[in-house]
């Protein structure tokens, strides 16, 4: 069974960190939205108080450095066709239906588990908040 945890980006702080606890207290904001809280092992974000991260979770899988991958990581990978040759990609992790999704850029998703299965060499370049440029 896959270990469920997320890890959190707060935009205005460019803060990334792995979230500990997450508070979502009853009831909606004044701009009418759910207010959700998360704090670190280090509990630096509390004084934050509500700070509505975008949460990222954990997909169970890790890199071929054993860095854990979460949505929102930006991976390299190499997948064969029919014919054995190789074809290389730069993808975003996405939660897409009921699994965890890589696009290849060919209108395509591949799920995040048969790449693994398929290429031992995937690899964590960065995420989409903290280098974006990366996937242009």
């Amino acid at each position: 069974m896959r270990e469920i945890k997320f890890r959190a980006w707060v935009g205005t702080h460019k803060l990334m960190f792995q979230v500990r606890e997450m508070i979502i207290p009853d009831g909606l904001n004044e701009a009418g939205m759910q207010e959700i809280a998360a704090t670190d092992n280090y509990s630096i974000v509390r004084p934050l108080h509500y700070i509505q991260p975008i949460l990222m979770q954990y997909t169970g899988l890790k890199d071929k450095n054993g860095k854990e991958i979460y949505e929102g990581d930006i991976i390299n990978f190499n997948i064969q066709d029919y014919r054995g040759l190789d074809h290389f990609y730069k993808s975003e992790v996405y939660y897409w239906g009921s699994c965890f999704s890589c696009d290849t850029g060919e209108s395509c998703l591949i799920n995040l588990d048969t790449i693994i299965a398929e290429d031992d060499e995937i690899e964590i370049i960065g995420n989409i908040y903290e280098n974006p440029e990366l996937l242009k």
